[in-house]
């Protein structure tokens, strides 16, 4: 498992450059003039996507005919991409979390204020769109996957932002977000679950793929 997890990085380090470049330029501007922890969906959800080009390297490298003569079976490489996925959203965390520290340590203006809160939201998204995606670009193919990647992360986004945008003008007692917080961590808990679900159609569909 452990090779294949740095193979995984290997194949999209030079996307993942790109991508925590952008998202350092976005987070920092977010930081600057917001000053608040809402920069984690940026640095969650810009490095889980990372997972499309990890699987269209795959392709491109004919690697999913030759990682079947190996001694490695394909429950093992299901669970690798769902580890990926995992480790990149880990990953998005700690960079969020760097840059909101460093963003307190120059301008003063950021805050930890509720930043449980974003990280439970941005952990939300990326599952809900990692347990859609994975499967289908395993059942469509990975030429699809730039499609499939805009559908499955966007609608979450559009969903999660109109209802906290709805929230936004209700919640006025620490009760109130007290509350927010309990149904964040169980719906969070349910998308572990449902992530979990999700590895197990992956492997299912992609045991009975031919390459």
């Amino acid at each position: 498992m452990k090779s294949l997890l740095i193979k995984e990085f290997y194949n999209i380090k030079d996307t993942m450059k790109t991508n925590i470049l952008i998202m350092l330029v976005l987070s920092i501007f977010s930081v600057l003039k917001n000053g608040s922890a809402a920069i984690m969906p940026i640095t969650v959800i810009g490095m889980s996507t990372l997972i499309v080009p990890s699987m269209r390297a795959e392709k491109e490298k004919d690697w999913n005919k030759f990682e079947l003569t190996m001694p490695i079976n394909r429950r093992e490489i299901v669970a690798s991409k769902y580890i990926l996925y995992l480790l990149l959203c880990l990953m998005g965390l700690i960079l969020g979390a760097i840059v909101n520290v460093c963003g307190m340590v120059f301008s003063q203006l950021s805050s930890f204020d509720n930043i449980d809160i974003y990280l439970y939201i941005s952990m939300i998204i990326a599952l809900v769109s990692g347990s859609v995606l994975i499967p289908l670009v395993y059942k469509l193919g990975v030429d699809k996957s730039e499609t499939l990647s805009l559908v499955c992360y966007s609608i979450p986004i559009a969903i999660l932002v109109g209802l906290l945008l709805y929230l936004k003008e209700r919640i006025h007692t620490l009760e109130i977000i007290s509350h927010l917080r309990i149904w964040l961590i169980l719906i969070l808990v349910a998308m572990f679950v449902i992530f979990f679900i999700s590895g197990v159609i992956s492997y299912k569909i992609y045991k009975k793929k031919q390459f």
